[in-house]
This record gives C-alpha cells, structure tokens and sequence, in this order.
C-alpha cells in the first residue's frame, strides 16, 4: 500500500502535468493549484470547441456566424480567420475586435458585416479584396474608432446601402490603400479633422470623374483644426478640396 507521501506526491506529480508545470509544491501550493488545474482544464475545453467551429481556423464561410452575439465571445485562443462571411456581426453586441481576437485581413465578401451591431472600435479591416462593401457599417451608430481601414483602387463602394450608412457615430479612422470610386461618409458627421485627412489623403490620384461625399459639418471641422492657417472657412477648405483636383468633394 502507497504511503501519504507517496500518494501526496502522486497528486502533486498530477497537478504539475495539468498545469505544465514542474515546480515543488507544498500542502499550501497544492490547495492554491487546485484554481490552476480548473483553469487549465477550462482552457483545453474552449481551444477544443474553437478548434472545431473554427475546424481549426481553415473554415472559410462564415455568414451571420456570430449574428447577434454578446459581448466577451471572442475568446479563442488564437484569431480567427474570416474571409467569406456576409452579415457575420450583424446586430451583434460585441464591442471592440482586435486582430488578437479577429483577423479581418483577408476579407472576400462581407456585405453587412457589422449591420446594426454594438460595435464601438475596430483595431483592422481589410477591404481591399472584397468584392462586396454595401452596408459593412450600415447602422453601426456607436462604431468611433477604426484604427486600419485598408482599401484598394478597386475597391467598389458604390453598391446600396453605403459602406458607412447610418455609421453616425464615427470619429477616428485612419485609412492604407487609394480610393477608387465614389464613396460617401455623409453620415459620420463626428468624424475628426485627422480623420478627413485621412479619407482625402486616400483619394486615388489617377482615378478621374469620381466623387467623395462628406458631413457638412467637415468644413467646419476642418477649419478650426486650422484656423492659425486660413482666414475664414471657406478660403480653408478650397485649399484643402484642391490637393485632390480629378475629385469631386461634396458636402451633404
């Protein structure tokens, strides 16, 4: 028959290996390991649930996956890898992505992405391959901060309803890549003066006959970002709309 040291260091041999660690533990160390091997035990249950939604992060379709989800659901333990996934956030309650939880990068088809969702903060999004950009934001109301907006020439922000209708909230973005055809944020009348920048910045410089809609509210923004530069509003924004002469920039 074991003795109690034997069996006690067979229970702490156990509590390492489900823990992965090598450490000796004391009676004290055992009584606070016990918190360590339910964690650890948790741990592998969720990889192992993420592992077969995800079927090891190679799905590829995703559509409505987590429409309607709460808040704190993304808790894989690695990013999870959407591509093909049409209204796959909408009237979701989840508030901020990061590329820790998300990778948003390789995005095919994400018409109505974020519809109607809670979503407060985008860390990327990659839209450059996508073939569908309606309605991506369309109602997302409390979205302010997109830190990476990726986008290319041939990015089509002309489908109905626009990328960003209804995305009233929106005040930070910062965008990589041109813009190529039209595209409106007439609804982001909070955006920043960074942020118009940002967006005019973008505009292709080869692409002709095209049109940028902004808030009317821009102008004003504008200027008082740089009111020690111009003397009035509108000497301020016709030297900004100018940077970008093969563009129509219009006010709605």
């Amino acid at each position: 028959m074991a003795t109690v040291k034997e069996k006690m260091t067979a229970i702490a041999d156990a509590m390492r290996k489900k823990t992965s660690k090598t450490d000796k533990l004391t009676l004290d160390d055992m009584a606070n390991a016990v918190e360590d091997v339910y964690d650890a035990g948790s741990e592998v249950q969720k990889k192992a649930f993420w592992d077969a939604f995800t079927n090891n992060n190679t799905r590829t379709l995703y559509p409505s996956a987590f429409r309607g989800s709460a808040d704190g659901c993304l808790d894989a333990p690695y990013p999870i890898i959407i591509r093909n996934a049409e209204a796959c956030f909408r009237d979701s309650s989840i508030k901020k992505i990061t590329d820790r939880q998300v990778d948003l990068s390789r995005l095919i088809n994400f018409p109505y992405g974020f519809h109607s969702s809670k979503i407060e903060e985008l860390e990327t999004i990659n839209l450059s391959s996508n073939s569908n950009n309606a309605a991506v934001f369309y109602l997302a109301k409390k979205l302010h901060t997109i830190k990476k907006f990726i986008v290319a020439e041939t990015s089509d922000f002309t489908k109905a309803p626009a990328c960003f209708s209804g995305a009233s909230g929106l005040k930070n973005i910062t965008v990589e890549g041109s813009f190529g055809t039209n595209i409106s944020f007439s609804y982001c009348s909070q955006l920043t003066s960074e942020s118009v920048e940002s967006i005019v910045a973008a505009l292709s410089g080869t692409s002709a006959d095209k049109t940028l809609t902004l808030p009317v509210e821009t102008k004003v923004t504008y200027y008082n970002a740089h009111s020690t530069e111009y003397a009035n509003e509108d000497t301020a924004w016709n030297a900004f709309v100018s940077t970008k002469p093969n563009w129509t920039i219009a006010l709605s």
